[in-house]
């Protein structure tokens, strides 16, 4: 099976009809199991993301291809068509993840921020395996509590400690992050996932 070249398509609703854009930027590489998340303002992000032989068919090719995290932090806006590549450093202990959580509040700060947490870390590119039995390993477990939040206008990571009833350690689950109509207040509801006890099952709480 041949595999399409690294693209981005926009799909126009009235025509039904898809079309590739004409990015520019920085460069993009194959990646997977990181987290999106879109904003308001023609803006996405993708935080984090693996390098694998399933993602990228060049890298596939490799001899003794093994998985590894990247510090890739990256940013697409949808009315320049552009991305950019921002660091990781701060993120968290190693400036990587996959399969967390990752959310926008876009109220806050001059232009939004964004809440992460959860999921796996580990040095960059470090050779691992993504199998989920493998990932039940506490050294690659980014804590539930441990929270990173980035000011998108100042670009730059912070942390703050979670308290209360702080859902276990788990990855793959859904965020979804809420505002009071006069954004006076902020919540992230967090549900699913898969734990470090058993891969098959989440605790079906919403937190």
């Amino acid at each position: 099976m041949q595999i399409p070249p690294n693209g981005v398509w926009k799909y126009n609703i009235i025509n039904e009809q898809w079309t590739q854009a004409s990015t520019g930027g920085d460069p993009v590489q194959r990646l997977h199991i990181g987290m999106a998340v879109q904003g308001l303002h023609s803006r996405g992000f993708y935080l984090g993301g693996a390098k694998a032989p399933k993602s990228d068919p060049a890298f596939n090719a490799e001899e003794d291809a093994s998985p590894y995290l990247v510090g890739s932090f990256l940013s697409f806006d949808e009315k320049n068509e552009t991305f950019r590549n921002t660091s990781t450093a701060g993120l968290n202990k190693d400036g990587t993840v996959i399969s967390g959580f990752l959310s926008i509040i876009e109220s806050l700060g001059a232009r939004g921020v964004l809440v992460a947490f959860g999921g796996i870390t580990n040095t960059i590119a470090s050779a691992m395996s993504l199998r989920d039995g493998d990932l039940k390993d506490p050294t690659l477990r980014w804590p539930m509590q441990n929270i990173s939040i980035y000011d998108i206008a100042n670009q730059k990571w912070y942390q703050q400690q979670a308290s209360g009833d702080i859902p276990s350690w788990r990855y793959l689950g859904c965020s979804v992050a809420v505002s009071a109509p006069d954004n006076s207040s902020h919540s992230i509801y967090v549900y699913g996932g898969w734990g470090a006890t058993n891969t098959q099952k989440n605790d079906g709480n919403v937190y």
